[in-house]
């Protein structure tokens, strides 16, 4: 999905570059724009879904011990 997200920034930067932005253009720009936006949300979503799972995880009675409590404190710095 990263990868996805990456082809399509390369893609419309360089639709950016071209000397002349005909109609054609800026609609598939406008296209592109809306792919990555939505595969943006979808990525962070994911990221934050993956953080929520290691949160869990970490408040399990295991895990409680003074360096993953600093691990916790660490990730939820990094959701914000």
């Amino acid at each position: 999905m990263k990868l996805e997200y990456i082809e399509y920034i390369t893609s419309t930067k360089s639709l950016l570059k071209t000397s002349s932005l005909s109609t054609k253009n800026v609609l598939t720009f406008k296209f592109e724009y809306i792919k990555v936006h939505n595969l943006a949300v979808r990525v962070h979503r994911e990221y934050i879904e993956f953080f929520n799972f290691v949160l869990k995880q970490l408040k399990k009675p295991a895990f409680l011990n003074s360096k993953l409590k600093s691990l916790e404190l660490l990730i939820k710095l990094l959701r914000f």
